[in-house]
């Protein structure tokens, strides 16, 4: 045994003739290039769940984790039924949906006073949402694929009938009646104007 190999032995706390390689089955939280009996480490786990309850780690798991992880969950459940991790834009917003999740979740708040709220029912984000209101979204973004499809199919007959020559004429002539329209009414208010100041 290298000097090394005695001086981790005897920093775990166990006789250098005792140390081999088959009685060592644990990593040694000390050093960890040697292994040590399990006992140096259940020993080391005991300081070191004393110590815990004063780690900043401890209270992000006690506190805030158990409700942040299962709202991200879902969060990426409802964003897969929504096609938001294929699509790079969707109306689905995911800081949202967490946010309505953690109010609904809340500890502190009644249940039985207030039911769930959707977000923009939320009194806070109602608020917040009054004073700094959102731009409106584009169609692309709220449109399912079938929707955007009509839209376009509709928008590409509705082209392939206006091209047409009889159409075209059509459209034409009503151009024209409109602006004499236009005019004469323009020319008649005029008339009753200047006749009224008379």
């Amino acid at each position: 045994m290298s000097s090394q190999e005695n001086f981790e032995a005897y920093i775990c706390g166990i006789d250098s003739n005792e140390f081999t390689e088959e009685s060592s089955s644990v990593l040694c939280p000390i050093s960890s290039q040697s292994y040590c009996p399990e006992s140096c480490v259940k020993e080391e786990l005991e300081i070191t769940d004393d110590e815990d309850e004063s780690l900043p780690s401890n209270y992000l798991n006690k506190n805030l984790f158990r409700l942040l992880i299962p709202a991200l969950e879902e969060t990426l459940i409802e964003a897969s039924k929504w096609k938001a991790l294929r699509v790079q834009k969707c109306r689905f917003n995911g800081v949202d949906h967490i946010a309505q999740i953690l109010w609904n979740q809340n500890p502190r708040r009644s249940k039985v006073y207030s039911p769930p709220l959707d977000f923009f029912e939320i009194p806070v984000f109602k608020e917040y949402l009054r004073l700094h209101p959102r731009p409106n979204y584009p169609k692309s973004w709220l449109w399912t694929d079938e929707e955007a499809a009509l839209h376009i199919q509709r928008y590409v007959r509705g082209w392939l009938v206006r091209k047409q020559a009889e159409v075209q004429e059509m459209r034409q002539f009503w151009k024209v009646e409109i602006s004499i329209y236009k005019t004469s009414y323009l020319l008649i208010c005029s008339i009753i104007d200047y006749q009224l100041h008379l």
